[in-house]
């Protein structure tokens, strides 16, 4: 549950959090309480579900332990390749200036 000061408005979450379709929302009026909308989980457009999937994807929850497994090695393979990058780049630059550099 929280409260949009900004936009005076209340925001009720329903369903599990490692639900992989995400949560399904309610949104009411801050003053007068009628609901404003909804957000229904694995409902809507096919746009709105791909939007909605984005954090329990890229937080490994889609597919359980196997899934954050998956994306901890991906993310250690992405940050080596970018080390062993910079690594080659500086063995050639001081090969191309000389040693005495």
């Amino acid at each position: 549950l929280y409260y949009s000061f900004e936009y005076n408005f209340f925001g009720a979450g329903f369903g599990d959090h490692d639900d992989p379709m995400g949560k399904s929302w309610l949104f009411f009026h801050g003053s007068d309480g009628r609901l404003l909308g909804q957000e229904v989980a694995g409902q809507g457009s096919w746009g709105e579900r791909f939007y909605r999937l984005q954090y329990p994807i890229h937080g490994g929850r889609i597919a359980g332990l196997p899934g954050r497994i998956a994306i901890a090695a991906l993310g250690l393979a992405i940050a080596g390749r970018s080390l062993t990058g910079v690594y080659i780049w500086w063995r050639k630059r001081r090969a191309r200036h000389g040693n005495g550099r």
